[in-house]
């Protein structure tokens, strides 16, 4: 799916809805995009989430363009079963690149911290390539702090 000239000049305003299986294909185009040297496929995705533990949280999100109704966000939050608690979560955003730095992503974060709200979370982890620094940035200014292996 192709993003247009015109859309891209617009404000990055998206509605948001539940995660549907129609939307794996997009999912998994935004990741590779994002995440290039580390290609995911769809059938990957799928056993992953077919298999993800019931017991524990799960959610996912799609953020769809409101006029051509093109999907360019997803946004996941979830228990983290190699280190289980229940007020710790993994959170992930995906915006598609074209889509970037118009208030997206932020739609998307707003969504995932209204559920750790309702959830009593106590913590929650997220990751980005150090390459991407927009992204870390994005999640620094939003409080996340580095952990390991950076300054």
């Amino acid at each position: 799916m192709a993003t247009s000239t015109k859309e891209k000049e617009r404000p990055g305003q998206v509605e948001i809805r539940l995660f549907e299986p129609k939307d794996y294909p997009r999912m998994i185009e935004i990741g590779n995009l994002l995440y290039a040297p580390h290609r995911w496929t769809e059938d990957e995705a799928r056993y992953d989430d077919e298999h993800f533990d019931k017991k524990y949280f799960f959610r996912r999100w799609a953020g769809e363009d409101p006029r051509s109704r093109e999907v360019v966000a997803f946004a996941e939050l979830h228990h983290m079963p190699w280190t289980y608690h229940p007020q710790k979560f993994w959170m992930e955003v995906l915006v598609h690149p074209e889509w970037q730095r118009r208030g997206v992503g932020q739609a998307m974060y707003d969504q995932v911290v209204a559920e750790l709200d309702a959830k009593g979370a106590i913590v929650v982890r997220s990751s980005a390539r150090e390459s991407m620094g927009h992204s870390v940035r994005w999640l620094e200014k939003r409080g996340v702090r580095r952990e390991g292996g950076g300054p």
